[in-house]
């Protein structure tokens, strides 16, 4: 025993100090996982935690939702986010600030057929998130479910940007970050756009406002299926969606699902009609905003993707509702 211990010790101390150096090694200026994720260790007693893509944080008003109900709230979901990567962070989340209520938007289910091409939705935007998870068995099993992640580089910082140091590249922000130092090294003439946005979220509780730009043409061009035409997304889909669920049960979360306003390929749409099959039959609640709310194309929309101001009022005010009830159950 005398002899294990220190052996242990030792590890342990190799394994801190690895970590340390990943986190020196990540590029933070240009990382908005990175950026956000330093922001939340700062929040504790979250009651409503948001998580999904960009559909989800133009879609919720955390800010305006705590205030109307004096129920704390905020907004965690990230661009592009596929839900394998909203179950891992959600999975990390829980560990430090379990809510009562998880709200969970849905684009992340298209993994594989959206308006953005998949290997650079997996490439440009799953990897940046997943590098930032910290190590666990639960990552070593999503970066072996997808063969364009890295088992070494996705894991460890430090090997994939070795060259920061070969070239001399690390700075102050690497040692000792922070996001209004970083925002002033890089954004002093104000027109980085990942600074801009990370500034409105961090103002709104995660979430982003958008003034209105009137659409002609949404109403016209968005896809239409029967409600009884049917498609279940990808099987590596369906088994992190089985993954919040059981995370959610064993955490007493409640869990809500909702699909956001976006103009949607036919295939989208059937396997929203899935979403709402099959977790009704899971008695978990799902809202399709879309087909639930009536739209003004003039002053809802910011572009074919995301709500304005006035559409996110219209899903706050209506979800919200649906929060506080179940949460009174």
């Amino acid at each position: 025993m005398k002899k294990i211990i220190p052996i242990v010790a030792f590890c342990l101390i190799c394994a801190v100090g690895f970590l340390r150096l990943n986190d020196i090694f990540v590029e933070k200026y240009i990382n908005r996982c990175y950026m956000l994720a330093e922001h939340l260790e700062t929040i504790e007693d979250i009651d409503v935690q948001v998580f999904g893509s960009c559909h989800a944080y133009t879609s919720f008003n955390s800010l305006y939702f705590e205030e109307k109900y004096a129920i704390s709230s905020y907004n965690m979901a990230f661009p592009s986010e596929i839900l394998p990567v909203t179950y891992m962070r959600m999975y990390e989340r829980f560990k430090v600030d379990t809510p009562k209520v998880a709200l969970v938007e849905i684009w992340g289910i298209n993994a594989y057929e959206t308006y953005i091409p998949t290997e650079q939705l997996l490439d440009d935007y799953m990897r940046p998130n997943v590098e930032n998870l910290p190590f666990s068995l639960e990552k070593l099993e999503l970066i072996e479910d997808f063969e364009t992640l890295d088992p070494l580089e996705d894991n460890f910082a430090v090997l994939k940007y070795k060259d920061r140091l070969l070239d001399f590249s690390l700075n102050e922000l690497d040692f000792d970050y922070s996001f209004e130092k970083a925002n002033e090294m890089y954004n002093a003439d104000g027109s980085d756009y990942y600074y801009n946005e990370m500034l409105l979220r961090f103002a709104n509780n995660g979430y982003k406002p958008y003034e209105a730009n009137p659409l002609t043409e949404y109403e016209r061009i968005q896809g239409y299926v029967y409600p009884f035409d049917k498609l279940a997304p990808e099987e590596i889909i369906q088994k992190y969606l089985e993954k919040i669920i059981a995370l959610c049960e064993e955490n007493n979360v409640t869990l809500i699902f909702y699909r956001a306003p976006y103009l949607s390929t036919e295939n989208e749409l059937r396997k929203a009609n899935w979403m709402e099959e099959y977790l009704g039959a899971k008695g978990i609640p799902f809202y399709d905003v879309e087909e639930a709310l009536e739209w003004d194309y003039d002053s809802d929309f910011i572009d074919y993707e995301h709500l304005s101001i006035n559409g996110a009022y219209k899903v706050t005010d209506y979800l919200g509702e649906i929060i506080v009830n179940e949460m009174n159950k």
